[in-house]
C-alpha cells in the first residue's frame, strides 16, 4: 500500500501561519496558487507564467516545497491546459530532478511531480516506455508518499495502458474498478465515464456509451470542468445523430464546438474524434476532414508524437473514405514512426490503411 500525505493540509497551514502573522510576503506566495487557478481552464499559458514566477519567489526566499510545488503545476499548464508537451516535456524533466535533491525529496508535492515525469512518457509514447511506465508506477506505490488524488491518478493511467492495447475489456474492468476508487469525486469520475464511452463505442455498444457521456458530464458540471462539458456535448450529439434525431445533433455539436471557439484551451483528440464522426454522419466529409487540419496543424505546433500519430493515421483513413489521395498522409506517418521505441503496433495499422481497410476501429 502506498504512503498518503496529505498535500493541501499543508498548503492551507502554510497560509493561516502567513495570516496569523500578517506577513504580506508568505501570504502573496501562498495567494498566487489560488490566483494562478483562475487562469488554468482560460488562459493556461499565462496561469504557467504566474506559477513560474511564485516559484522564483518561493527560491528567492528560501522555501524550497513552495519551489517544488509551483514548478510542478506549471507543468500542469503546459502538458493538460494549453497542450503544451514539447514545454511539458522540458518542465516535467526539470522538476523530476529537482526532486531527487535532498532538500526537496521530503516535500508532499513529490509524489505528483513522479506522477507528471510518467504523465509525460505515458502521452508521448505510452507503448514504448510500457515497462518503464509500469515499474516506475509499482515504485511509487512503494516508495514514494502521494496524496490520495496522485494515486487515483496513477489507477486511472494504469487502466489507460488497456485501452491503448485495444484491450478494449479489460479496459473497461480497470475502469469501473477506477470508477468504484474515485466514487463522490466528480473531478475524477468525469475521467473515468469519459474512458467508459470510448470503451463502449469501440465495442459498438451505443446506448451504454450515450449514458456513460451524460455521466461524464454531470460530473464535469459539478467539478468545473467546462472543457470536458464541452467534449460531452459533442459526443452526445454523435449518438443523436444516429439515432436519428438530427435537430437534437445539431444544438449539441452547436454548444460543444461554440465553446472551443470562444475560449483560449486546446481541444483533445477525443473531442475531434468525436466532432469529425459528426460530420461524416452528417455526409459532411470535407469539413470532417477541414477539422482533422486543424487538428493536425495545433499537434505539430504543440508536439506529442503519440497524438500526431493518431492524427495521421484518422486523416489517412477519412482520405479513403472519401476516395482522396493520401500517399502524403502515409509518408508522414511512416516518417514518425521512426520515433517510437516499438513501433510495430504502429505499422500494422498503417499497413492496413495500405491494403485499403479505411475503418476507423
Amino acid at each position: 500500500m502506498p504512503r498518503f500525505v496529505d498535500l493541501w493540509r499543508w498548503f492551507d497551514g502554510f497560509g493561516m501561519e502567513a495570516r496569523r502573522l500578517r506577513d504580506p510576503v508568505r501570504m502573496k506566495l501562498h495567494g498566487e496558487f489560488r490566483r494562478g487557478w483562475e487562469y488554468l481552464r482560460k488562459e493556461p499559458s499565462f496561469a504557467a507564467d504566474i506559477f513560474q514566477g511564485a516559484a522564483v519567489l518561493a527560491r528567492q526566499l528560501g522555501y524550497p516545497c513552495w519551489e517544488l510545488f509551483y514548478e510542478y503545476w506549471s507543468c500542469e499548464a503546459y502538458a493538460f491546459y494549453q497542450r503544451d508537451m514539447n514545454r511539458a516535456r522540458q518542465q516535467a524533466v526539470k522538476a523530476f530532478i529537482m526532486a531527487q535533491q535532498p532538500h526537496y525529496a521530503t516535500c508532499a508535492v513529490v509524489g505528483r511531480v513522479y506522477r507528471m515525469f510518467v504523465d509525460i512518457y505515458s502521452v508521448t509514447d505510452n507503448l514504448g516506455y510500457l515497462d518503464e511506465i509500469s515499474a516506475m508506477n509499482s515504485y511509487m506505490e512503494a516508495h514514494v508518499p502521494m496524496d490520495e488524488d496522485t494515486y487515483h491518478l496513477v489507477k486511472w493511467r494504469q487502466s489507460g495502458i488497456y485501452y491503448d492495447l485495444d484491450q478494449w475489456e479489460e479496459a473497461r474492468v480497470q475502469t469501473l474498478k477506477y470508477i468504484d476508487l474515485v466514487r463522490g469525486h466528480a473531478y475524477r469520475e468525469t475521467d473515468g465515464f469519459q474512458m467508459l464511452h470510448r470503451i463502449a463505442c469501440h465495442q459498438r455498444d451505443f446506448p451504454t456509451g450515450f449514458g456513460y457521456i451524460v455521466q461524464s458530464e454531470d460530473a464535469a458540471r459539478i467539478s468545473g470542468r467546462e472543457q470536458d462539458v464541452a467534449y460531452a456535448q459533442v459526443a452526445q450529439a454523435v449518438y443523436k445523430r444516429r439515432e436519428g434525431d438530427h435537430h437534437a445533433a445539431a444544438a449539441l455539436v452547436g454548444l460543444g464546438a461554440r465553446f472551443y471557439e470562444e475560449s483560449n484551451l486546446t481541444a483533445d483528440n477525443w473531442y475531434y474524434d468525436s466532432l469529425c464522426e459528426y460530420y461524416e454522419l452528417c455526409d459532411n466529409a470535407e469539413q470532417a476532414l477541414a477539422e482533422r487540419d486543424v487538428q493536425l496543424r495545433l499537434l505539430e505546433k504543440l508536439g506529442g508524437q503519440a497524438a500526431l500519430m493518431d492524427c495521421r493515421l484518422k486523416r489517412a483513413r477519412l482520405k479513403g473514405r472519401m476516395g482522396l489521395p493520401f500517399d502524403d498522409e502515409m509518408v508522414a506517418a511512416r516518417a514518425l514512426v521512426t520515433e517510437f521505441r516499438k513501433p510495430e503496433r504502429h505499422l500494422a495499422k498503417l499497413d492496413k490503411v495500405a491494403a485499403g481497410d479505411y475503418a476507423d476501429e
